[in-house]
């Protein structure tokens, strides 16, 4: 119960479904489609290369081991590589975009129909027959390995295909009969592990990819929220600070007519004081002046003059 309630909690925190591998919110799982698609997009055209590069590297294999049908197996494996060129010319396009998965899937298994082929004509050689037809046995490995480790098509999808070539292997091998039976399923086992192996692998790049997406994407909304408060905050700020200003000003305006009413009321009580006032001020506003002092400065030095 604890292993159950701690894989449960690890996949309700990223709120993913445990079996289809997808989001249960279908913005998300979209928004994230769209991310695995951007992204594969500018590793596609690499992958295609090197399984086009694996693909004519087994052409020392058919030299050395099947010469007499040397130019049949270059015919497959060009028929493969002009596949992957026609492949890439259209990358760009929407189809291509919102089908990789499935583009990338029937890549290898055109692969491996062409190996599956190369094994059934190399098998009416009678040299080679002696050999035994599991000569091309590590290309299939190849495959699988390319599959789960350099394709990453996602759980689901790797699983289909890496079960789908080993059907196909098995087709080829009883069609053309010759292999024993006990070798037939060692074969089996050994793919099946891999099968098992690379389906693990998958699941938990998968499952940590879209974790490391969920929390990208929690960060992000989490940020935009916060500068969404910070601007506001600055714009509250910068608002409040104009309302003090302005009562600063106000206030300072009203202090400044309160005290030439007062003034004033003192001149009225002792008139012969007013013109003497009046002057102590304007010296005292030129002296200022002179003095370089602000605006404001000289506003109460004229008061202080006018209260004397």
């Amino acid at each position: 119960m604890m292993v159950l309630d701690y894989f449960k909690k690890k996949f309700i925190e990223v709120d993913l479904n445990p079996l289809n591998l997808k989001f249960r919110d279908e913005k998300t799982e979209k928004a994230f489609q769209d991310y695995y698609a951007r992204n594969y997009a500018k590793t596609l055209k690499y992958l295609l290369m090197a399984a086009v590069f694996l693909y004519l590297a087994f052409l020392f294999v058919d030299f050395y081991a099947v010469p007499m049908v040397f130019k049949e197996l270059v015919a497959i494996r060009i028929v493969f590589v002009v596949y992957c060129i026609v492949l890439v010319s259209f990358q760009n396009t929407k189809f291509f975009y919102n089908h990789t998965r499935a583009i990338v899937t029937g890549i290898i298994l055109a692969a491996t129909a062409g190996l599956m082929s190369i094994i059934v004509i190399a098998d009416n050689i009678r040299e080679f027959r002696l050999l035994g037809t599991y000569q091309y046995d590590s290309s299939i490995i190849l495959v699988l390995a390319f599959l789960y480790a350099l394709a990453r098509l996602g759980f689901w999808w790797s699983a289909f295909t890496g079960w789908v070539v080993v059907l196909m292997y098995d087709i080829a091998i009883l069609a053309v009969g010759n292999l024993p039976d006990y070798i037939l399923v060692d074969r089996n086992v050994v793919f099946s592990a891999i099968n098992f192996i690379g389906m693990l692998a998958s699941y938990l790049f998968e499952y940590e990819s879209k974790k490391a997406f969920y929390f990208q994407q929690k960060s992000a909304l989490e940020r935009k929220k916060l500068d969404e408060l910070n601007k506001n905050l600055e714009i509250k700020v910068a608002e409040r600070t104009q309302e003090l200003e302005k009562s600063n000003k106000e206030l300072s305006e009203a202090f400044g007519r309160l005290i030439i009413a007062v003034s004033n009321i003192t001149n009225l009580r002792d008139p012969t004081t007013a013109t003497h006032h009046e002057e102590t001020a304007k010296i005292a506003v030129f002296l200022g002046e002179k003095l370089n002092l602000d605006h404001e400065s000289l506003d109460d030095l004229r008061i202080a003059a006018l209260l004397h």
